[in-house]
């Protein structure tokens, strides 16, 4: 087996909160907590779980643009912490993206659109300005967007074009992994597929890998070749796309797949109960409030991801 591009052990991040005026503290809220995973070349890891889950916490974490609180996160070879020299700081930037989630706040409105592309790599120095010049504009090819938008500005687009453009500009320095944090959220359906198909269709042209991170396991089943499963800041399953379709094993999963609309299929009720209004336990299973096949060892044991079948893996104790 190839050998993962990204790894991440025992990955923490916690958020404490403050009262404003006297910023005394509250508490602390866990975004992150024990987070393992590798994603492999050519690979796209699909990441889903509900909206405050942790999901884009993570995706920053493992961008550098915060720092952990513990854990490690290895990419190529180079571990991310702090010290971390400057050209392998250079290198990691270079080798790992981002394709945000808003497409209209994440361009500068100020900035013509070949402005916006050719940023990453007059920063980085890879080449003259003429070259970037013709770099950029083969990048707004390669999107699907027509050379003649070049000196436009991002108010001058719809939605989907202006992640077209998002999307040029995080492939700009030939990086070898793309997050993709929520990248078809905002947009129509009919504009989701497009985008989605360029996005498949990149990625076997470039040999991309991608954390396809998003709130709507549909979305994921389209485009993952693995996926995870987060609730409350955990991986609570991780498997290939089949597995995880076609036989899922967590409680919350199933929840997650009885959710989808299904025309002229009937499906099997799943309840969701809120026995304590989702507070998670201390000692046990952060699931344990909503789960409808709870033991009595879920709130004294925290479960760990064990593997059941060959590549599927689940944490709780009732699987």
């Amino acid at each position: 087996m190839k050998e993962p591009i990204l790894k991440v052990k025992g990955l923490c991040k916690d958020y404490r909160i403050k009262t404003g005026l006297t910023n005394r503290s509250l508490g602390i809220i866990t975004a992150v907590d024990s987070v393992d995973l590798e994603i492999y070349p050519n690979e796209t890891l699909g990441l889903v779980g509900e909206s405050g889950c942790g999901k884009s916490t993570l995706a920053r974490l493992l961008l550098m643009l915060e720092r952990p609180d513990s854990g490690k996160v290895i990419f190529d070879g180079i571990e991310l912490k702090p010290g971390i020299n400057k050209s392998s700081t250079k290198r990691v930037r270079k080798g790992m993206q981002i394709i945000f989630q808003d497409p209209f706040g994440s361009l500068s409105p100020r900035k013509k659109v070949i402005s916006i592309i050719e940023e990453p790599l007059i920063i980085h120095a890879v080449a003259s300005r003429k070259e970037i010049r013709e770099r950029a504009m083969q990048l707004l090819a390669l999107v699907g967007l027509p050379l003649d938008v070049a000196n436009r500005y991002p108010h001058e687009f719809s939605g989907g074009q202006r992640q077209r453009i998002g999307i040029a500009r995080a492939l700009a320095l030939n990086p070898r992994l793309v997050i993709c944090d929520e990248p078809v959220s905002s947009l129509d359906v009919s504009i989701q597929a497009q985008v989605l198909n360029l996005l498949v269709g990149l990625q076997e042209r470039l040999k991309l890998s991608y954390l396809f991170i998003s709130h709507d396991i549909s979305v994921v089943n389209y485009v993952s070749d693995r996926i995870g499963v987060m609730y409350m800041g955990r991986i609570v399953e991780i498997a290939p796309t089949k597995s995880i379709i076609n036989t899922p094993m967590h409680p919350y999963t199933r929840c997650l797949l009885a959710s989808i609309p299904r025309v002229g299929k009937k499906k099997d009720r799943i309840v969701c109960t809120d026995k304590k209004g989702f507070i998670p336990v201390a000692s046990g299973c952060n699931y344990l409030p909503r789960c409808n096949m709870a033991m009595d060892i879920c709130s004294k044991s925290r479960p760990v991801l064990k593997e059941m079948e060959k590549g599927h893996f689940v944490a709780c104790h009732a699987c």
